[in-house]
């Protein structure tokens, strides 16, 4: 008795849909994570020292709002994770924002900026509320050199040209004490801006997965 394989419509629906979905994937956007690290020491202005690790993904999108020499990213960050004094926190995105800053005149002068920032959920800390922190290197001169367009930065080499006493970090704390808002910042020690790997490689992984899955779909019946 002669025995054939065949595909049963289920296979055929399988196929279908899985190969809508590779080209969604090949075209999702490229994502980047953001590290850095940083300690704040102002307890001369009554706040707490403060060792915070932050890391921050975030997708290329076009600008929200933008002129010739300054644009603002509002939708670009994805998710925030903070390691703060060995507690671990999820940031808060309702005021999160990138924004790139090339030849911006300012005061008589230029400004090259790179900023970001993510809202901290009104974490308490001894006599202050901790309400946002993020990133703020800024290169002041007649020409700063240090950036050369208004896109996101995607790479840790993309902001070498700011030296590392324009890297600073930034902290916004609510003293309770004075009730009064405060802001801090500090020098940043370590920094890197990394691809996460491409959805493409999860469309091969998809692919690996429908090489495995394919032969249970076959099925022997005698004719």
């Amino acid at each position: 008795m002669k025995r054939t394989r065949i595909f049963f419509p289920k296979t055929i629906k399988f196929l279908t849909g899985f190969l809508f979905l590779v080209p969604l994937l090949l075209q999702a956007q490229q994502l980047f994570v953001c590290n850095y690290h940083v300690l704040f020491n102002d307890t001369a202005n009554g706040v707490p020292v403060i060792d915070l690790t932050g890391a921050y993904t975030f997708e290329v999108t076009p600008p929200t709002v933008w002129i010739d020499t300054s644009a603002s990213y509002y939708d670009s960050i994805r998710s925030g994770s903070f390691i703060l004094n060995g507690l671990t926190l999820a940031g808060d995105l309702s005021n999160s924002s990138l924004q790139v800053d090339n030849n911006l005149p300012v005061d008589g002068g230029l400004r090259d900026t790179y900023f970001s920032m993510l809202s901290l959920s009104n974490i308490t800390v001894g006599n202050v509320v901790l309400e946002a922190t993020g990133l703020d290197f800024e290169q002041r001169g007649p020409s700063p050199s240090a950036l050369n367009s208004l896109a996101i930065p995607t790479t840790t080499s993309d902001l070498t040209g700011f030296l590392n006493s324009e890297r600073l970090a930034f902290l916004v704390v609510y003293r309770i004490d004075l009730d009064s808002w405060y802001n801090t910042t500090a020098q940043v020690d370590s920094f890197s801006i990394t691809p996460i790997p491409e959805p493409s490689s999860a469309a091969l992984i998809l692919l690996g997965a429908l090489a495995l899955y394919l032969p249970s779909l076959w099925r022997c019946n005698p004719q």
